[in-house]
């Protein structure tokens, strides 16, 4: 099971998880991960915490350079940058940090449906500087 909604909300990973003893992924407010497990060396029901946050995120740094909306998105994300850096790509990744989608373009507009529902991280490449943002997909 994951959050996207901070444990409002819960949605399945059954398709999507490679490791049959993971239970339950879920990222924190402050991009930290949790992993619950079922059986680790023998013992039942172990939780493991990220040491490090989700892609090294500072949602500070990255909300001061551009505006992605509307967030949560059903078909298409429009990005306001807020500098005169051009945008020339962006990287997607899923909540386990698969690459989903890699788009090298300078367009203010990220088209999100063919993705499925759920929380991404974006990292939108721009001349001088990375930004990375979560996004979700409903």
């Amino acid at each position: 099971m994951i959050s996207e909604g901070w444990g409002n909300t819960w949605g399945d990973l059954n398709d999507t998880i490679l490791n049959p003893y993971i239970n339950q992924i879920s990222i924190a407010s402050n991009n930290t991960v949790y992993l619950q497990c079922d059986k680790v060396l023998g013992q039942l029901y172990q939780l493991f915490k990220s040491i490090n946050p989700l892609l090294g995120i500072n949602n500070q740094l990255s909300t001061a350079w551009v505006t992605l909306f509307p967030n949560p998105a059903h078909e298409r994300i429009s990005i306001s940058n807020n500098t005169t850096s051009t945008i020339l790509g962006f990287t997607i990744f899923n909540s386990t940090g698969q690459k989903i989608k890699s788009v090298d373009n300078r367009n203010n507009e990220i088209d999100v449906s063919n993705l499925n529902l759920g929380l991404y991280m974006i990292v939108l490449n721009f001349e001088n500087k990375k930004v990375i943002q979560k996004i979700i997909v409903q």
